[in-house]
């Protein structure tokens, strides 16, 4: 009623406007037009009235209007309060009329709303409803909102029910049940992890729900364990340090830097490292110069630059240069500079390098740079391949400039490689090579 009460509020008030507006542009003549207008004629008392009748009109269909609208949602939130009913009382039923809707929004509405309230004994069967009338992307997007809801009822049956999917929809499936569990209950989930006979097929979903409660209590967790290998994928691992950064700034690089030096600590630095370059690089910089532990810089500092030079190019590479006396962070952190710039704009990046004097340590940095700008000009892209100093990584930025070239134009490619036999690739190093390794 409130929201009713306002439009109808908003809608005297315009016309309210309009006319007070209509009137004053008539209601206050002077000199000679103050003489003519005090004696109105015929025609002009015919043209008032008009615009009188013309504003009742409008006024007329303002309301109809809104009377429509209201009328439209009154039968909208009737509609959703019958199917809450429906839920409630009979919740297959309810999953059915879901899954039938041919709108995409009223159907993951009705779906949310069906699971939010369904018992741990429903959820099997909703799940086999889901998995007779759903298929592809559909069926994996639900699936999953039905395995984050049934992991707070019963995460347990969920992944049981999961693990019997095999494949890609069982992983799914076991993550998403076991991260919902840990964000609630992160106790009850780590000890069954545990106590479970494969507890690293299960880490993954407990350290994604448990990061997005208690981040410092998951890394703890994470500390404690033991092995040289990490304990993170990439998904998890992405999601833990976002997590952190979200709940530590930039103070979850010494939280990460406490850790034993191991597999785990690298890839949570590296995650973190984008996420900071994303979010506060300066303030990242600033706390990164004042770490002298080399392994914590060689991790994080490559990301951190990749990131910020999505945003500010010319930033990032003050920042990397501060590096140039370590060469295992130097080279590495300019490349993935580079080649964010040159994705961006390949012609200011190409002029940054042009005025930097020769030197091995921009090989890498310039052969990103080769494979960049063949998108947009593989002449030039080849010149700088060319130009790389180590003979193994100028062969590889050679073939992958040609393959590109040959690809988006093959008849100059043709004519290059014509003229300069000596340098161009051979016909089978051409064919389209997925994932070509970068520097």
């Amino acid at each position: 009623m409130k929201i009713i009460s306002l439009v109808w509020a908003l809608v005297a008030l315009v016309v309210g406007v309009v006319i007070g507006y209509s009137l004053s542009s008539g209601d206050a003549p002077t000199g000679e037009t103050q003489v003519v207008a005090s004696a109105p004629k015929k025609d002009a008392l015919a043209a008032t009235k008009a615009r009188e009748a013309s504003f009742a009109v409008d006024e007329v269909t303002g309301e109809e209007q809104l009377a429509e609208m209201v009328t439209e949602e009154d039968v909208r939130i009737a509609a959703f309060q019958e199917y809450l009913a429906l839920s409630q009382a009979q919740p297959l039923k309810a999953a059915r009329e879901a899954l039938q809707s041919t709108n995409d929004l009223e159907r993951m509405m009705k779906l949310s709303m069906l699971l939010e309230g369904a018992s741990a004994d429903d959820l099997p069967a909703i799940a086999e409803i889901i998995q007779e009338e759903s298929d592809g992307w559909q069926r994996m997007q639900q699936m999953g909102m039905l395995y984050y809801a049934w992991g707070r009822v019963d995460a347990p049956s969920a992944v049981a029910y999961a693990e019997t999917q095999g494949g890609r929809a069982a992983g799914m499936g076991v993550t998403a049940a076991l991260s919902s569990w840990a964000r609630v209950d992160p106790s009850a989930a780590r000890f069954w992890v545990e106590e479970s006979e494969d507890p690293g097929r299960y880490r993954r979903g407990l350290l994604i729900g448990w990061s997005e409660s208690d981040p410092t209590g998951a890394l703890q967790y994470v500390s404690a364990q033991e092995g040289e290998g990490s304990m993170l994928d990439r998904w998890s691992g992405r999601q833990f340090a976002r997590n952190l950064v979200n709940a530590r700034g930039v103070l979850a690089l010494d939280d990460v830097a406490a850790m034993s030096n191991n597999e785990t600590r690298r890839e949570l630095l590296e995650r973190i490292g984008s996420e900071l370059g994303e979010n506060d690089p300066a303030s990242a910089a600033a706390r990164l110069s004042r770490i002298e532990d080399a392994d914590i810089l060689r991790s994080t500092i490559p990301q951190l630059a990749q990131q910020w030079a999505q945003d500010d190019p010319v930033a990032a590479i003050e920042f990397v240069s501060q590096y140039q006396s370590d060469p295992s962070i130097y080279q590495h952190a300019m490349a993935e500079a580079i080649e964010e710039w040159a994705e961006r704009d390949p012609y200011s990046a190409g002029n940054y390098l042009n005025e930097q004097p020769p030197s091995p340590e921009l090989d890498r940095a310039v052969a990103e740079y080769s494979r960049e700008a063949a998108r947009v000009d593989p002449d030039a892209a080849m010149t700088y391949a060319m130009s790389v100093n180590d003979d193994g990584m100028r062969s590889q930025a050679v073939q992958q400039v040609a393959r590109q070239w040959n690809r988006n134009a093959p008849e100059a490619y043709a004519k290059w490689a014509a003229d300069n036999p000596e340098i161009a690739p051979s016909a089978d190093s051409l064919q389209d090579r997925r994932g070509d390794r970068r520097w």
